[in-house]
């Protein structure tokens, strides 16, 4: 699909095709497309790949990427590749003041607290790469990882409450 832009036999019966030509023929008119199966079905696969965007989202970490990137050459040739780095401390504390808005802290540690949250985040980069060091294994720390941590102190701080 990345390749050529299209789905091999995403319609399977001819009458569906005919549908697919007979519903884009008054705009095909309008743009001066020749009237025939061919260059109607033509037209209509042009069109739907105009307005047909996809996002992937791939992690980069180990050799799965590469090795994807090897078995399916679309994802190289056909696509723009972003890569997103980690979030800078500042983007994380914003997160962190949103994400846990509605929780009851104490007004004047609140800040402290996000403060915190963002360093032991920010500081897993440190010791993820003394943990390849000594052990030569990777870890990563992610902006999902930030975000499944915000949730699980949300969850163990209403939890804390619950049981005083």
């Amino acid at each position: 699909m990345l390749t050529i832009g299209l789905v091999p036999a995403i319609f399977s019966a001819e009458e569906t095709r005919a549908e697919m030509v007979s519903a884009i023929r008054p705009l095909a008119k309008k743009n001066h497309i020749i009237d025939t199966p061919t260059s109607l079905w033509n037209y209509f696969n042009k069109t739907v790949k105009s307005f047909l965007h996809l996002v992937l989202c791939f992690s980069p970490a180990g050799s799965l990427l590469k090795n994807r990137c090897r078995n399916f050459p679309g994802l190289i040739s056909s696509c723009t590749i972003d890569w997103y780095f980690s979030w800078p401390d500042n983007a994380l504390l914003s997160v962190a003041e949103f994400k846990l808005e509605e929780v009851k802290l104490p007004e004047d540690h609140r800040q402290n607290i996000y403060k915190h949250i963002v360093k032991v985040h920010s500081s897993m980069q440190k010791y993820s790469d003394d943990f390849l060091a000594q052990l030569k294994r990777v870890n990563f720390s992610t902006p999902k990882n930030y975000l499944d941590f915000l949730n699980n102190y949300k969850a163990f701080l209403a939890e804390y409450k619950e049981t005083f």
